[in-house]
């Protein structure tokens, strides 16, 4: 999985430099759309945990709307973040 800069530098961030090829292969679990979107979506999430990161990868192969949905909306349904193409 080729991933742009901000998802790597946002890796080595959350979880250290150490751990940025171990989190790739996890991320590289996620098949579906918007693959970039919902890396960042995950991670986000994740927040340096990596029991969290395996669940919300294993949570978007079911349903990838549902990781947008958490990481990018509150519960009201307005938007707090774009993880489109970057980080806020």
């Amino acid at each position: 999985m080729s991933l742009p800069d901000d998802i790597l530098v946002r890796i080595a961030a959350d979880f250290g430099r150490d751990s940025v090829n171990g989190v790739v292969k996890l991320l590289a679990g996620y098949h579906g759309p918007e693959p970039q979107r919902v890396c960042r979506c995950i991670l986000h999430l994740s927040a340096g945990s990596i029991d969290k990161l395996k669940h919300n990868v294993a949570e978007a192969a079911k349903d990838y709307r549902d990781i947008i949905l958490f990481a990018e909306y509150d519960r009201d349904d307005n938007r707090l973040h774009d993880f489109t193409h970057g980080f806020d």
